[in-house]
């Protein structure tokens, strides 16, 4: 019976991962938020604001319970001095469903693929 749970859970779990899987966005006059999840657990983020522009890339996971964590990579001392360092190297992302995530306090939605 602990098997059976144990492969259910299994199971959901790859396909809750996988329906993440996207590039959500928010975007306006002049200010563009972007997260791309990638299939392999990997991410990038892109922050722009006005002139401003972070980024980072790393791993995420979701921890089932309505969260992906985001742990971006460890960059060089010259990146770190950079315009473009992401300062907060770990972030919680929300999941309001499988089409939005809230980063901070800002919604973002899912893009529709280009075919």
């Amino acid at each position: 019976m602990k098997l059976k749970l144990l492969i259910l859970v299994l199971l959901t779990s790859c396909k809750t991962s996988n329906s993440l899987i996207g590039t959500y966005q928010k975007k306006g006059n002049d200010y563009k938020y972007e997260l791309e999840l990638k299939i392999d657990s990997t991410f990038l983020l892109s922050k722009v604001d006005g002139e401003v522009q972070t980024k980072c890339g790393g791993k995420w996971e979701n921890n089932f319970q309505k969260t992906v964590i985001l742990k971006c990579d460890e960059e060089t001392l010259s990146q770190q001095l950079s315009s473009g360092y992401l300062k907060d190297r770990t972030q919680t992302v929300e999941i309001i469903n499988f089409d939005k995530l809230k980063l901070s306090n800002i919604i973002l939605k899912k893009q529709k693929p280009l075919n």
